[in-house]
Formats: structure tokens, C-alpha cells, sequence
């Protein structure tokens, strides 16, 4: 299903894309930052190369989401 919610969200960058088998994903490890733990579902390693797996669905939040729509509704 589409998420309307994701129509203006941009990367600034793109290295690469990498398919990762399920069972390659493990837990993300506590984080001391809050704010920072809500973005981050779980962690892989990939050569040498840890990555982060961001969860899509925290990137913003109802709230934030509402502040982007009525900012935008200034212009």
C-alpha cells in the first residue's frame, strides 16, 4: 500500500542498494539517544560494511508530519 505520508520524502544521497537476506538482520543495539533509537529497527554486516536499517514508518512522526503539511500550506 502507498503511504501517502512518503510523497516528499527525499534521500540527499545514495551510495549503493543492497538486498539482504532476512536472517542477516539483527536486533539494533541499545542506543543512548532516544530521539535517534526510534529510527532504527535493526543492524547487518555486510563485508566489512555495519549497516543501519532505518524504520521507514519513524522517520516522522504524526506530529512532525502535521508541522511539514502546515508549513507548506504558508507558501
Amino acid at each position: 500500500a502507498d503511504d501517502p505520508h512518503l510523497d516528499n520524502v527525499r534521500s540527499g544521497a545514495v551510495t549503493e542498494v543492497v538486498a539482504l537476506p532476512v536472517k542477516s538482520i539483527g536486533p539494533a543495539p541499545p542506543l543512548t539517544f532516544e530521539r535517534t533509537a526510534r529510527f532504527i529497527c535493526g543492524m547487518a554486516r555486510v563485508g566489512e560494511t555495519l549497516i543501519s536499517i532505518l524504520s521507514v514508518d519513524q522517520l516522522l512522526s504524526t506530529e512532525e508530519i502535521d508541522q511539514l503539511q502546515q508549513q507548506q500550506s504558508l507558501f
